[in-house]
């Protein structure tokens, strides 16, 4: 986790302590949202994909048949793209928590942060207890903020609406551990 900590370190404030620092693991590719996301997605990219052929087997007009390309790929990407996209996205991701600030530093000069003091944390376990999953602040869920898509894949189409988050985190009794020791 040196690593994490280095990139971590030029974001930190003066008197600001890194109690923990870690990354999520790019091999669980699985969460709870997939329940709905793998059926509709193979529903969606099944149906595009045969809307497209009936429409190129049975001698459509160009524009009518290429009209569903955008269908297809977005079915293709739901299907299998999103696993390639979240995989790649949690390699470039490292975690950080300090006494003050969660961090979350995506690839080479972004970072996400959300305060300490008087935030909401919640914590989930995997169900084999191998991950911990965190989440610092309310979500916007309802119906006029859409759904949640973190850590899908398809955050490209979340309004930003949910909250900053340390998701699969394989270092559980680590991240525990600080957590407790964040002063509130």
């Amino acid at each position: 986790m040196e690593e994490a900590r280095r990139r971590l370190a030029p974001y930190l404030l003066t008197d600001e302590s890194l109690l923990w620092s870690g990354r999520p693991d790019p091999h669980k590719h699985f969460t709870a949202s997939d329940i709905f996301l793998v059926p509709f997605s193979l529903l969606w990219g099944g149906f595009a994909i045969f809307w497209m052929t009936a429409a190129l087997v049975n001698g459509a007009p160009v524009p009518f048949a290429l009209f569903g390309v955008p269908f297809v790929a977005l079915g293709l990407y739901m299907i299998f793209g999103r696993f390639f996209y979240k995989a790649k996205r949690k390699r470039e991701t490292v975690y950080g928590l300090t006494d003050r600030r969660a961090l979350v530093a995506l690839g080479t000069g972004s970072l996400s942060e959300a305060p300490l003091q008087r935030t909401p944390v919640d914590q989930r376990l995997s169900r084999d207890g191998l991950h911990l999953t965190v989440t610092f602040g309310r979500s916007a869920r309802g119906w006029m903020t859409g759904p949640n898509y973190a850590n899908t894949g398809m955050e490209l189409f979340d309004r930003g609406n949910g909250p900053l988050g340390f998701y699969d985190v394989a270092d559980v009794h680590g991240l525990q551990d600080a957590l407790r020791r964040v002063p509130r």
